[in-house]
C-alpha cells in the first residue's frame, strides 16, 4: 500500500537552525502501525480489517484512528487461500517507491524494511455472515438426499458456503463439476429458496 507517494510532509524539528524532517508516515505510527522488527508480534490497528473477494483485496478502517482509509490490491488465488487459512493479512504502508514505476518486489520490500521506510501492521480478514441459514441448509440437504438417493458429502456442503460467502471457490478447492455441480447448485437454490419461505411464513 502507497498511501500518499504524490506529496510530501514536512515537520520542523527546531525552531533554532530551521530543520526539517519527512513525516508522511507519522500518522500511520500514530495510529499503531510499527516498525519492521516488530512486525511478528503486532496485534494490530484499532479499526484495520482485510476484506477478501475472489481477485480482490481490500483493506479498510471503518472505525479507529484511520477511519475512512481504504486501499485495494489484486490478490492471487494462492495468495487468497493462504489469508483465508491465517486470518489475517500483513498490510505495510510506505512513500518511498511509486508501484507504478518502481515495481513493488520482494527485494524491494526487503530493502524498504531494512532502512525502516515502511511500516507494517496485521489485519484480520473479515468473516462475512452466510447467507444462507443453517435451518435452511439442512432442509435443502434433506431435499436433494431424497431426489438423488445420497447425502451430500461435507466437501459439496462447504462449496456450497464457500460460493455463496464469496462468488467462487477458494485455494485449492476443487471447482464442482458434472453430477457435483448439479449437487451444489440444488443445495444452494434450495436453501436459498426455503429461507425466504421461512422468512415469508414469519412475516406480519
Amino acid at each position: 500500500m502507497n498511501p500518499s507517494c504524490e506529496a510530501a510532509v514536512l515537520f520542523r524539528t527546531s525552531t533554532l537552525i530551521k530543520n526539517w524532517t519527512v513525516g508522511t508516515l507519522d500518522r500511520y505510527l500514530g495510529a499503531g502501525f510499527v516498525p519492521p522488527a516488530q512486525a511478528s508480534s503486532h496485534r494490530g490497528v484499532e479499526g484495520l480489517k482485510a476484506r477478501l473477494e475472489p481477485t480482490r483485496l481490500t483493506v479498510l478502517a471503518e472505525t479507529g484512528p484511520l477511519e475512512g482509509t481504504s486501499w485495494h490490491a489484486d490478490i492471487s488465488e494462492a495468495a487468497l487461500s493462504r489469508a483465508h487459512a491465517r486470518g489475517s493479512v500483513l498490510v505495510g504502508v510506505t512513500t518511498a517507491l511509486d508501484p507504478k514505476h518502481d515495481p513493488v518486489t520482494e527485494e524491494r520490500l526487503m530493502e524498504l524494511s531494512r532502512d525502516e521506510e515502511v511500516l507494517f501492521s496485521l489485519a484480520p480478514v473479515e468473516r462475512p455472515q452466510p447467507k444462507v441459514s443453517k435451518e435452511s441448509l439442512i432442509a435443502a440437504i434433506e431435499l436433494v438426499r431424497r431426489g438423488t438417493g445420497a447425502v451430500p458429502s461435507n466437501d459439496l456442503v462447504a462449496m456450497t458456503m464457500v460460493l455463496y460467502e464469496h462468488g467462487g471457490t477458494l485455494g485449492a478447492m476443487p471447482r464442482p463439476t458434472g453430477h457435483d455441480l448439479l449437487v451444489v447448485v440444488s443445495l444452494g437454490g434450495g436453501a436459498v429458496l426455503r429461507g425466504r419461505g421461512t422468512r415469508a411464513r414469519a412475516g406480519p
